[in-house]
């Protein structure tokens, strides 16, 4: 059986036991459903200038029939809607935007959650009243024609799995709001003059070009900036987290329990405005090959408060220097470092700290050796492999052990900067003379 609804302004179905496997049809006006079985067991089908709608102030359930969706209902307020007051509604089944279709709440309505996966070419718009929110909660939304909040609030996830937002575009002219648990990513890029939020424990990554004018206020979990952000201010608040590698223009403001850290990676972070800091700060530094470290550029002045800690990795040596924070203005000073113990007597300087530098410095070099024997090739002349941990060499010979200073008695023979790697020079000269002694030295 298959029920055809048109003609009508508004249809009210309250039957809990339908039972009926055909399609419901909406061709026009309203039918609101007050009980989650009311349809049956097959698809609602909604045609442009016709909405379904739950309604009567109770708490439904979960209405698990599939849903087509066409058009934004009658004088564009929804074709899919929750009405009247304490109305709680989730819809579970699939959700099929034929066309561009909108969402909607009215009447104080308190619960609208859609769980099912939302696909089709069309675009997803949310109604724009301003008290409402619209919960999505599946991950693996597949529509392609972007999204559009136009009022209110968008909510992705209720604290566990977040919701997805398809593919295209996304509007924002309310508050898109994360919540959840787990991590998830958002490449398409969002614009609008509205607000974006990120709550709960997760992470969620932003990689597109985002031009969006309301603030950012990441209230918990991880923000990571892997694109880019517009001229927004973005709040870090207490046990929430800023990473990330991409471009932020908007002024950041860490509050006494957030924490920046970039990420795993050693990279930077480009923050085309004001820092301020009072929170946990993370930067790594490293010294392999040679000296690197993360980096916040950009900034017009940075303000330091909270406390820096520094994770390390390879061997750092003294004259290593890294430059933290690059900003026009610095200002202010952290209330605590937490900086790793070095070895071989080196000490950290941290008297730059104030213009976003730390260095490395005291200890004793490490003396350079010959890795092998000196090897003497078919033509008579020695080749020489001798390495050093950093710094400037000499390589000198001479067929008489005189006393020091080498400078007087030994010839030069090369020189250069050690760069991790093993040094191999050939002595065209040895053939020269009956013996040959060789030893390296560092300025």
């Amino acid at each position: 059986m298959q029920i055809i609804l048109g003609d009508i302004v508004a249809g009210v179905l309250t039957n809990a036991n339908s039972n009926y496997s055909g399609n419901t049809l909406i061709t026009q006006g309203e039918l609101q459903i007050r009980n989650a079985h009311a349809l049956g067991y097959g698809n609602a089908v909604v045609t442009s200038n016709a909405d379904l709608a739950v309604g009567g102030g109770a708490s439904y359930g979960t209405v698990t029939n599939n849903i087509d969706l066409n058009g934004d209902g009658p004088s564009g307020a929804g074709a899919l809607e929750a009405n009247d007051t304490s109305t709680q509604v989730t819809f579970g089944g699939t959700i099929n935007l034929v066309t561009s279709a909108t969402v909607s709440v009215f009447g104080s309505a308190s619960g609208f959650i859609i769980s099912g996966p939302i696909i089709g070419p069309g675009a997803l718009k949310k109604g724009s009243h301003a008290a409402c929110t619209i919960i999505l909660t599946c991950p693996t939304n597949s529509y392609s024609g972007g999204t559009s909040n136009t009022g209110g609030t968008l909510q992705l996830g209720s604290g566990s799995t977040c919701g997805s937002v398809g593919s295209g575009a996304v509007t924002n002219n309310g508050t898109l709001a994360y919540n959840h648990s787990d991590n998830a990513t958002n490449n398409s890029p969002i614009s609008g003059n509205g607000n974006l939020t990120h709550t709960g424990t997760g992470m969620l990554t932003l990689g597109g070009a985002n031009t969006y004018s309301g603030t950012t206020v990441v209230n918990g979990g991880t923000l990571v900036v892997n694109g880019s952000l517009g001229t927004n201010t973005i709040t870090v608040t207490n046990g929430a987290t800023l990473a990330g590698y991409g471009v932020i223009n908007g002024a950041v403001t860490e509050q006494s329990g957030g924490t920046l850290a970039l990420g795993a990676a050693i990279g930077t972070l480009t923050i085309n405005n004001a820092l301020t800091l009072a929170g946990t700060n993370v930067i790594k530094l490293s010294h392999v090959t040679s000296a690197t470290n993360d980096v916040i550029q950009g900034l017009s002045n940075v303000t330091f408060g909270g406390t820096l800690t520094i994770i390390t990795n390879g061997t750092l040596q003294s004259g290593d220097t890294f430059h933290l924070f690059n900003a026009s203005a610095y200002s202010g000073f952290f209330a605590a470092t937490n900086l790793p113990a070095l070895g071989n007597g080196l000490s950290w300087d941290a008297s730059g700290l104030t213009n976003g530098t730390l260095k490395v410095v005291g200890g004793t070099p490490t003396r350079p050796l010959f890795v092998q024997t000196p090897f003497q090739l078919g033509d008579g002349n020695f080749q020489l492999k001798f390495a050093g941990t950093s710094g400037n060499y000499r390589l000198w010979a001479t067929i008489n052990l005189a006393p020091t200073p080498l400078t007087n008695t030994w010839t030069l023979l090369t020189s250069g900067t050690f760069s991790g790697g093993t040094v191999t020079f050939k002595d065209s000269q040895a053939t020269n003379y009956p013996l040959r002694f060789y030893s390296i030295t560092v300025p």
